[in-house]
């Protein structure tokens, strides 16, 4: 399967997103950045408290989806400020979930959340623009009620059709494609996932078995590697939320792999030393995403001359 994207030189996109973060994001859809406080952070810091703790309760609410959502994440965030009380290692997460409270004070009770397939086809868009693909022809697996089509179509994508996934090699492709990508980032997270709250003091790295590779196994890293950092390059190759902290880590596994040489120059190195090396890959990696994530100011490269004064953005 992988000889064969790579062989035909194949295009491929992929859209991450969070389930909680999803309804983090319609929540706070209407909140922007201000000197009072970055929206942005808040949101990540929201949906990454929401999947440490996973809470049983807001989760259930979530999928009954009966308006009863808004009403458990707030006296999840008002008990769990109570618990953490008195614990200075928390004073972070309970400022988190104070504002989380705040905000949540102004919702209906009746709150649903609208499960549409925007985000992927808006990353898909920039995806296409940046790549000048203009001359188009869109499949998409057919299911429901024509839900994941008309997202398409809002967004502006045109020449978009569904089909059974049956009567579409390039649909069965794709699916497979994702299939493979769901599967690795899932288990990752499985590996990361704090067994318990208490756990997230902890330092978490991936588990021998990832690293204990035979050779067939870690040709078809190298080839999937080959299919994502270097066929058809983009910065909208992949479109991941704010939240994206798994899929950092994949990224930052399947890169380590994918720059050895030979599998004899992988073997001769100790697994142990292998987790340290991805695990420092993926840090650095969730740091540059995080200074991404804060940095909102363009930056300015201050011209050489004898004055002892630069003026910033707004003229002062």
């Amino acid at each position: 399967y992988l000889d064969f994207l790579i062989s035909f030189n194949l295009f491929n996109y992929i859209s991450i997103v969070n389930k909680l973060e999803y309804v983090v994001l319609q929540l706070f859809k209407d909140y922007k950045n201000s000197v009072f406080g970055d929206m942005d952070v808040l949101r990540y810091v929201v949906s990454k408290l929401l999947n440490v703790y996973k809470p049983k309760l807001v989760i259930d609410a979530l999928y009954r989806n009966d308006g009863t959502f808004i009403g458990e994440l707030k006296d999840f965030a008002i008990q769990q400020v109570k618990k953490n009380q008195g614990i200075v290692h928390k004073d972070a997460e309970n400022r988190a979930f104070n504002e989380l409270t705040i905000f949540l004070s102004d919702y209906n009770e009746k709150y649903t959340v609208d499960w549409n397939y925007m985000t992927p086809f808006i990353g898909f868009q920039k995806y296409k623009d940046e790549m000048n693909i203009t001359d188009y022809v869109l499949y998409i697996d057919k299911e429901g009620e024509g839900s994941t089509i008309n997202s398409a179509r809002c967004i502006g994508l045109v020449n978009v059709f569904e089909v059974e996934s049956s009567e579409s090699t390039g649909v069965r492709i794709a699916d497979m494609f994702t299939g493979i990508i769901s599967k690795l980032i899932k288990a990752i997270d499985n590996d990361l996932d704090y067994k318990t709250p208490e756990d997230s003091v902890n330092y978490t790295i991936l588990s021998i078995g990832w690293f204990n590779l035979d050779e067939e196994t870690f040709f078809l890293y190298k080839k999937l590697g080959k299919v994502i950092f270097e066929q058809h390059q983009a910065h909208f190759k992949s479109f991941a939320g704010n939240y994206s902290d798994t899929f950092i880590y994949f990224i930052a596994f399947l890169g380590y792999i994918h720059e050895m040489k030979t599998y004899g120059e992988y073997v001769n190195i100790e697994i142990i030393e292998h987790q340290k090396r991805v695990n420092n890959l993926a840090l650095g990696n969730l740091q540059r995403h995080s200074d991404r994530m804060t940095m909102k100011i363009p930056i300015k490269k201050l011209e050489e001359d004898d004055k002892d004064y630069y003026l910033n953005q707004k003229g002062a």
